[in-house]
C-alpha cells in the first residue's frame, strides 16, 4: 500500500485523544434513595478514574477508534499497489490539437486525457520517472514528484497546431534513451492519419466518443458596409439552425436560418448593417464542439497609401510596388526631387539617394550614399554570405538562393539582413518616421531576379501602411510577442473582458497567456488598434477513432492499468460505523 498523501495521517492523533477521555472518565451507578442531604457535601468516586478494565467493555470505544481511524487513512489517500507496474518509467504523449475539444459526456477529450494521465501518476511505483509531452513540448521532464506532474496538468491548453505524431515520438524517444524499463502512452482521440514508420512500441489509449454534431463559423470579414460570413460542417449530420451576428455593445443587429448539409460550406452576406469597430457571430445550435460556434471580427477599413518612387530607372523596384492595389505610385528622378516634395506622401522609396534633408513620412532606402550625415555606414564590401533575422517584414520570405556579393555595412539601427561583415538591412526610426535600409543597390546581387524580393517589398509596404502589425504569436493560450512600431516605448493592452496591462521600455516583449476570446485593444501614443482573437478550429473531420493505423497493422485502443484508490470504500465504512455507533449509544447503552 502506498499513500499518495501521507499529511493525512496525522488525523491519527485523534486515537490517544479519544482513549483519553475515556480513561478519565467517571462512572456513577444509579440508586434510589429518600434523600441526598448526605451526599451534598461529599462527591467521590468509588474506584479509580484510570481503570483499564473499562477500556475492554466498552464498545463505542471501539467504534470511535475505527471511525478516527478510517477517516485519517481516507486523508491520506490510499493505493494498493500491484494494480500497475511500480518498477516502470512512464513516457505520456498527450494530443492537443483541435478535434481534442469535442465534448462527450460532459467533458472534453482532452479533460478525459488529463483524467488518464492523472490515473498513471497515481499508479506511478514511487522510485519510477514520468515525463509529460503536449503538443510536442516538454510538460516536464523525467521526474518522481508527483507533485510536479499533477501541477504540470494546469498547463495543457489547446493551442491550435494540428498534431504531429511524427515530432511527438522523437521527444518521446529521446527521453526514453536513458531508460531501462519505460512504457510510452499515447492519449489522443485517433484523429490523425497514418502513424508513419514509428516503430517504438507504445501503448494507445483512445479518448472521446461515437459520432459528432459539429458546424461551425470558418470566417468572419467586413468590408465596405458588408459581412460576409462562411459557416461550416464537419460532423455526420445535416445541422439546421440560427446565426446571429451582435455588434460591439451586444446588441443583435442580424439574425439568419441557415441549414448546412454534412461535409459542406455555405456563404452568407449582410449589407447595411449598423457600423460598429468590431462584430460577434454566433450560431445557436449547441453541438458537440461549442468553442468554434463564436466568431469575432473587427471592421477594418482599407488602407491606402501614396508612394514617391525616387529613382534613376528601377524598372524592377517600380514593378514590385506596383503590385500593391493600395498604393498610389509616382516617380522621379533624384534631379527633380525639391523641398515641395518632403510632405505630401506617405512612403517614400530612394533608390541610391538622399536628399539633403529628409521627409516627413515612413522611408525604404537602396544603397544610401557614402557618407550621407543622417547614419554612419562603411565604403561598399564584398560579401561571402547572408543571413536574415527573424522578422515579420520577411514573412514568406526566401533567401535560399538568394546572392548579395557587395554591400556597405551599416552600423547603427535594429538588424534585419546580416552578412559575415555586418548588418546590410537594417531599421530605424528617423525624425519619428520608421525607416528600413539597405546597404546594397540591387543591381549588387540577384535579389530583384527572385521571387523574394516582390513578397519583401509587399510586407515592407504593408508594414508602412498597417499600424495593427503590433504583435506576433497572437494566438489563443500562447504567449503574444508585443512589437509596436519602432520608437514605441509604451504599449497599453485592454482584454476583452475589460483587464488592463501597461508594457514599458524597449520592444520587442513577451507578454502574458493569451486566455480569453474576444476583441483586444492596443493603445500607443494617439493610436488604437483593435484585433480580435478566436478559438483555433478545423474544417477537417473531427471523427473519433478508436484505433489507429500502424506499418505493422491496426493498433486497438487500451485502457489505464494503474493502482487501486481504496479512499471511497474506506469512506462508505467509516459511514457505516458512524451509524452504527450512534445506534449502539442511543439503543444499547
Amino acid at each position: 500500500m502506498n499513500f499518495l498523501n501521507p499529511l493525512g495521517l496525522i488525523a491519527l492523533l485523534g486515537l490517544p485523544i479519544i482513549i483519553l477521555f475515556y480513561m478519565v472518565k467517571r462512572k456513577r451507578n444509579p440508586i434510589i434513595v429518600p434523600s441526598i442531604f448526605l451526599w451534598e457535601k461529599l462527591d467521590r468516586p468509588t474506584s479509580s478514574a484510570f481503570n483499564l478494565n473499562k477500556l475492554l467493555k466498552n464498545l463505542l470505544l471501539y467504534l470511535q477508534l475505527l471511525v478516527v481511524l478510517l477517516i485519517a487513512l481516507s486523508l491520506a489517500t490510499p493505493v494498493l499497489l500491484g494494480f500497475g507496474k511500480e518498477d516502470v518509467n512512464i513516457i505520456v504523449i498527450l494530443d492537443t490539437s483541435v478535434s481534442m475539444g469535442v465534448r462527450s459526456d460532459g467533458q472534453s477529450r482532452l479533460e478525459q486525457g488529463i483524467e488518464k494521465i492523472k490515473k498513471l501518476i497515481d499508479g506511478k511505483g514511487r522510485d519510477s520517472y514520468m515525463a509529460i509531452i503536449a503538443g510536442g513540448e516538454f510538460l516536464t521532464g523525467l521526474t518522481k514528484d508527483k507533485g510536479q506532474l499533477y501541477g504540470s496538468l494546469e498547463n495543457i491548453k489547446i493551442k491550435g497546431e494540428a498534431f504531429d505524431i511524427q515530432e511527438n515520438f522523437l521527444l518521446a524517444q529521446s527521453l526514453g534513451e536513458t531508460l531501462e524499463k519505460k512504457e510510452i502512452y499515447l492519449i489522443s482521440d485517433g484523429n490523425f492519419g497514418n502513424i508513419g514508420s514509428i516503430t517504438i512500441p507504445f501503448t494507445f489509449l483512445p479518448v472521446g466518443k461515437g459520432e459528432v454534431e459539429n458546424i461551425y463559423i470558418a470566417n468572419m470579414i467586413v468590408e465596405e458596409g458588408r459581412l460576409l460570413l462562411r459557416l461550416g460542417n464537419n460532423g455526420v449530420k445535416d445541422i439546421t439552425t440560427y446565426v446571429n451576428i451582435y455588434n460591439s455593445e451586444g446588441e443583435r443587429i442580424g439574425r439568419r436560418n441557415v441549414e448546412i448539409k454534412r461535409g459542406s460550406y455555405a456563404d452568407f452576406l449582410w449589407r447595411n448593417l449598423p457600423d460598429s469597430p468590431w462584430y460577434k457571430g454566433e450560431i445557436e445550435f449547441r453541438d458537440d464542439f461549442p468553442e468554434d460556434n463564436l466568431y469575432y471580427t473587427v471592421n477594418e477599413k482599407v488602407k491606402q497609401g501614396r508612394v514617391l518612387l525616387v529613382t534613376e530607372n528601377n524598372p524592377f523596384l517600380e514593378k514590385a510596388l506596383l503590385l500593391n492595389p493600395n498604393l498610389k505610385v509616382s516617380k522621379i528622378p533624384p534631379k527633380r526631387f525639391e523641398e515641395g516634395l518632403l510632405t505630401g506622401y506617405d512612403i517614400y522609396v530612394f533608390d541610391g539617394y538622399l536628399p539633403g534633408k529628409l521627409p516627413q513620412g515612413s522611408m525604404l532606402v537602396f544603397d544610401p550614399p557614402y557618407p550621407n550625415g543622417y547614419f554612419p555606414l562603411s565604403k561598399p564590401q564584398k560579401l561571402v554570405n547572408i543571413s536574415p533575422e527573424g522578422s515579420r517584414l520577411f514573412n514568406f520570405v526566401d533567401f535560399t538562393d538568394v546572392n548579395i556579393y557587395y554591400s556597405k555595412i551599416l552600423e547603427e539601427g535594429k538588424g534585419l539582413l546580416n552578412s559575415d561583415k555586418g548588418k546590410i538591412g537594417v531599421e530605424m526610426e528617423i525624425g519619428g518616421y520608421p525607416a528600413i535600409i539597405f546597404g546594397f543597390p540591387l543591381q549588387g546581387g540577384d535579389l530583384h531576379l527572385r521571387p523574394a524580393f516582390p513578397v519583401l517589398i509587399l510586407n515592407i509596404m504593408d508594414y508602412f501602411l498597417d499600424s495593427t502589425n503590433v504583435v506576433d504569436n497572437f494566438k489563443l493560450h500562447h504567449y503574444p510577442v508585443y512589437n509596436p512600431p519602432l520608437g514605441v516605448k509604451q504599449l497599453q493592452v485592454i482584454t476583452p473582458s475589460g483587464g488592463e496591462k501597461v508594457y514599458t521600455g524597449d520592444f520587442p516583449q513577451i507578454g502574458d497567456q493569451l486566455s480569453e476570446e474576444g476583441v483586444y485593444q492596443f493603445i500607443w501614443e494617439d493610436k488604437k488598434v483593435l484585433l480580435p482573437l478566436n478559438h483555433p478550429r478545423t474544417r477537417e473531420s473531427l471523427a473519433y477513432n478508436p484505433t489507429i493505423t500502424a506499418p505493422g497493422g491496426e493498433i486497438k485502443g487500451g485502457e489505464v492499468k494503474g493502482n487501486l484508490n481504496i479512499t471511497p470504500w474506506l469512506i462508505l465504512i467509516a459511514i457505516v460505523l458512524f451509524l452504527l455507533e450512534w445506534w449502539v449509544q442511543h439503543y444499547v447503552f
